[in-house]
């Protein structure tokens, strides 16, 4: 929970920035846990994030990391849920 939280911020400081390289690593990273824990849609918008920055065109970023924060936020609840 902490550590996607973490990789969230960097994200978002990578697109206030303009570091697409930055943005690149940290989306790869949250794709990588919502992998894991099997969540495609939260995955789609990280690798949407990935290639943006892959792409260094972070022109759509904010949007798709909001979307992004939307997915995993909804994964959350619907995990807590359980437990």
């Amino acid at each position: 929970d902490g550590e996607y939280r973490q990789l969230l911020e960097s994200a978002a400081l990578c697109i206030a920035r303009g570091d697409a390289r930055g943005l690149t690593r940290a989306a790869y990273k949250l794709g990588w846990h919502a992998g894991n824990l099997s969540a495609p849609i939260a995955l789609e918008a990280a690798l949407r994030l990935e290639s943006m920055g892959r792409a260094n065109d972070l022109l759509g970023a904010p949007e798709a990391l909001h979307n992004l924060e939307r997915a995993l936020e909804q994964l959350r609840n619907e995990t807590s849920a359980i437990y």
